[in-house]
């Protein structure tokens, strides 16, 4: 092999790893939203956001390590298996989020389900303090942290 192969090869991991880290933020900062709003609010804070919360944290945490280790420890056979044993779990628990997001799969529109409680898209939470996104924005935020976690896998 050539040495200009193996730097492509490095530039694209180091593009697959600031993808990684672009969708981790992105579910990281929608979910600490939401976990804000519902607090802020008085509504009720299912498990589930709290585990998503959780796992986007970690998941961009190691992330940023991954980056560093691709970075800074070439060659060295234990980064390799770490990588490849957090990746693959972490591909598991992106599916967890992509499957507890699956209330955005479908239309915002007409009637949805959010963490927030379900009605009209137009319509804003019950007991709803202030501050809460209307029932539609919520289920555009599943959607958007659906689509980018299923990139994140």
């Amino acid at each position: 092999m050539s040495a200009g192969f193996g730097s492509r090869l490095r530039c694209v991991q180091f593009f697959l790893r600031g993808l990684q880290l672009c969708c981790t933020v992105i579910v990281l900062a929608l979910y600490s939203y939401m976990l804000a709003s519902l607090a802020g609010s008085g509504l009720s804070t299912p498990t589930h956001i709290r585990a998503i919360e959780g796992i986007s944290g970690v998941a961009t945490l190691w992330a940023l390590c991954a980056s560093l280790m691709l970075r800074c420890i070439v060659g060295v056979p234990l980064t390799s298996f770490l990588s490849m044993f957090f990746d693959f779990a972490f591909a598991c628990c992106f599916i967890y989020v992509a499957q507890a997001n699956r209330g955005g799969a479908g239309s915002c529109q007409g009637t949805v389900d959010t963490p927030y409680g379900s009605g009209k898209a137009s319509d804003y939470p019950d007991k709803s303090k202030g501050g809460t996104p209307r029932l539609g924005q919520a289920c555009q935020i599943l959607t958007a942290c659906m689509s980018v976690s299923i990139l994140a896998m």
